[in-house]
């Protein structure tokens, strides 16, 4: 699976080198070093007990310090961003409550979408024996139950970017929370036939899609034009934190109590759709009370960065899922 990303990633590095056309700089800068390694050692100590604290322990020492040395290094990094002059994020950027409500949701957006992906794999795979489960093989997995969710988007992305630029990217993040909220009850409640997780996989992957085309326009109305990268890259951070925190719960989840036949009782996958409709409820709480309505709509520029972006994280994510897979 590795090696296949491998191929993919050397196919999109010589197709940009192909096409896409050659940037005229305009102006240089600094590179703020010190500030890019702290962040980035801050995130490693943090993501890192997050995908692997259920095989260390939650308690164990390993998975405490390096909570520990996260929050030390955000501190850090916090006061050395505050003497930079040219800092990798500002922090003042952080804080605009637009901005942070907007990485919020994303977060809780990340956490449902590796939750859909997680719970269904596992799921389907259970023998039918059990009375759950439908037997099926890792392929089976893939073709069956995941590909429709994963090609939802191609009809969603452009749905939500029509959203976006006939509302705004506040109603189509709301739209697409509530979308993903319905999602996960059904599959919470309604998860006897095939046709019941495939749809669920489909209704909360497309709700995923549809928010990730709000969250770009969203960045780019709140930031000045030099800001837009450094603002949708702590997008992406925080998108990334609530793919960690979604797989890390999911797998505790299946895996904290397993039967005498060796697999995951049904009220753990209940449980896990439960949590991820409690994350979509959440993202669309604080939207609605966090987030203040815009009469003036998204401009044309806009609504493409909304699509590149989208058409980016989302493939990105899903090959990092199907390599975790």
């Amino acid at each position: 699976m590795f090696w296949l990303a491998f191929v993919v990633a050397l196919m999109l590095m010589l197709f940009s080198l192909l096409t896409v056309p050659r940037d005229r700089a305009q102006k240089h800068g600094r590179v703020d070093w010190i500030g890019g390694i702290l962040l980035g050692l801050s995130l490693v100590l943090l993501l890192l007990p997050l995908s692997q604290g259920h095989g260390w322990g939650w308690r164990s020492i390993a998975t405490i310090a390096s909570f520990a040395g996260s929050a030390v290094s955000f501190v850090i990094w916090g006061l050395v961003e505050r003497h930079v002059r040219e800092p990798l994020v500002p922090l003042m950027m952080l804080r605009s409550r637009t901005l942070m409500v907007t990485h919020a949701a994303g977060l809780f957006i990340g956490f449902g979408m590796f939750t859909t992906f997680l719970a269904i794999s596992a799921f389907v795979q259970v023998p039918e024996e059990l009375g759950y489960g439908f037997s099926a093989s890792v392929l089976e997995t893939s073709c069956i139950y995941l590909v429709p969710a994963a090609t939802i988007g191609i009809i969603t992305a452009p749905i939500g970017g029509y959203f976006v630029e006939r509302f705004s990217g506040r109603t189509a993040l709301i739209i697409a929370s509530v979308i993903g909220l319905i999602g996960f009850v059904q599959m919470a409640v309604l998860h006897s036939q095939s046709w019941h997780l495939i749809l669920g996989g489909v209704v909360t992957n497309g709700a995923f899609s549809m928010g990730y085309a709000a969250l770009p326009a969203l960045v780019v109305a709140e930031v000045r034009p030099e800001e837009t990268a450094i603002a949708n890259g702590v997008n992406s951070i925080a998108r990334s934190i609530g793919s960690a925190l979604g797989s890390a719960l999911v797998i505790t989840l299946l895996s904290s109590r397993i039967l005498d036949n060796g697999y995951t009782p049904l009220s753990s996958f209940t449980a896990a759709f439960i949590v991820g409709a409690v994350a979509m409820l959440s993202s669309t709480i604080i939207v609605i009370v966090g987030m203040r309505r815009r009469k003036n709509l998204p401009d044309p520029r806009s609504v493409a960065e909304i699509q590149r972006d989208h058409a980016l994280t989302l493939g990105a994510e899903w090959a990092i899922f199907s390599d975790d897979n």
